[in-house]
């Protein structure tokens, strides 16, 4: 009987052990990110969390992603280089920008909506339902990178986007959404 009872204690000593490496081997590929990985953003989503407050100026990359009547709306906008992506679309690991990138000429604009709204202030989660509690749901997200790499998030998911949204979301969201558009229809007019 002890005999029994030690080797089924040996085995869950064994499985777990075998657990916490595999664990810890998926933490070390996340963070053994190349330095074109970290700022691809195509790997925002990847990056390491953000875990200092940082000044405005720090901010190299944007992307929002609202999804509201089973529809993605992706802004994705690189400050650094001053560019708006094309018809970005989100993925699992961070951003699709098949189409490239529009070079602009007033991206302090950009930083000017985030501070009028106090993105960097949002919480990281406004989720307050239980996703089993409803089928078809909205959610949003945000994404700011700063130039460590780092990147701060904001979401929520839920049935109604009103009750999963900070104060001045949906206006922040349009006049982003303006900015993108009036930019890059000055190509598709000429």
């Amino acid at each position: 009987m002890k005999s029994i009872k030690s080797v089924m204690i040996c085995i869950s000593l064994c499985l777990f052990l075998v657990g916490c490496k595999d664990t810890n081997e998926i933490k070390e590929e996340v963070t053994e990110m190349t330095e074109e990985e970290l700022y691809d953003i195509y790997y925002l989503k990847e990056a390491p969390e953000a875990t200092d407050n940082h000044d405005l100026s720090e901010v190299i990359k944007i992307a929002v992603v609202k999804n509201e009547h089973s529809q993605d709306e992706t802004i994705a906008i690189d400050v650094e280089n001053d560019g708006i992506y094309i018809n970005p679309s989100s993925s699992s690991l961070g951003i699709r920008a098949a189409k490239g990138m529009k070079k602009i000429d007033d991206m302090d604009q950009v930083i000017d909506i985030l501070e009028k709204y106090n993105v960097q202030d949002w919480k990281e989660d406004y989720t307050t339902e239980d996703p089993a509690s409803y089928q078809d749901g909205v959610g949003w997200n945000v994404w700011i990178q700063y130039t460590d790499g780092t990147v701060q998030s904001s979401k929520g998911s839920g049935s109604g986007l009103a009750r999963i949204t900070p104060d001045g979301f949906a206006d922040f969201f349009n006049e982003l959404a303006t900015f993108v558009e009036e930019r890059l229809e000055d190509d598709e007019t000429k």
